[in-house]
């Protein structure tokens, strides 16, 4: 927009015109207009710069989030975790309180308690499962134990049942890593 005669000659003579910046904005040096649009760019940069913060809440999230991912699944995996050891447990002790009751009326103590711990550990993967079995003054019995029965599993005999479950853990960033959880419980048998 082209800026008339009139205010032309009276910002020459030195006066005061009172336009719009814009209408000012194409007049020649020594006008102060030059000054005052590198004023008003100036202006407009400092507040840019200084006010408009909108970005550095997602530049923190960016950094964060990683790390609170990180967190909150290794939390997670160790409750996990530590719900399969108390299940673990219970059922070991389940086991041994079986199998140091049942002298006399079970024909394979061992299998049998190996089913009694998988029913008592419904949330544990059973092929996880490993199983050792002491009774009386016997050494590792495997899975099935009707010989070492019936000569070690008297009245005041120890019978002592080892249950090892193996867990995978997955957190977030790293590679799965595997746990080894074990459970003894000894009983006198009855």
């Amino acid at each position: 927009m082209k800026v008339s005669s009139a205010v032309r000659n009276l910002v020459g003579k030195g006066k005061r015109v009172i336009a719009p910046r814009h209408k000012l904005s194409g007049l020649g040096e020594g006008t102060g207009a030059t000054n005052d649009a590198r004023r008003s760019a100036l202006r407009r940069m400092r507040k840019f710069l200084v006010v408009r913060s909108e970005g550095g809440a997602v530049v923190e999230l960016a950094v964060l989030l990683p790390l609170l991912m990180f967190i909150l699944t290794g939390f997670s995996f160790l409750a996990l975790a530590m719900d399969n050891y108390m299940i673990l447990i219970h059922a070991n002790d389940v086991g041994a309180r079986y199998l140091s009751v049942g002298r006399g009326q079970l024909t394979d103590p061992c299998a049998q308690t190996i089913t009694v711990i998988k029913q008592a550990a419904p949330g544990l993967a059973s092929g996880n499962l490993s199983y050792t079995f002491y009774i009386g003054s016997s050494g590792a019995l495997g899975t099935s134990c009707t010989s070492a029965a019936s000569t070690n599993l008297t009245v005041g005999a120890t019978a002592t049942v080892n249950v090892t479950y193996t867990y995978q853990m997955f957190i977030f960033g790293s590679r799965p890593r595997t746990w080894t959880m074990t459970s003894s419980t000894s009983e006198i048998v009855q």
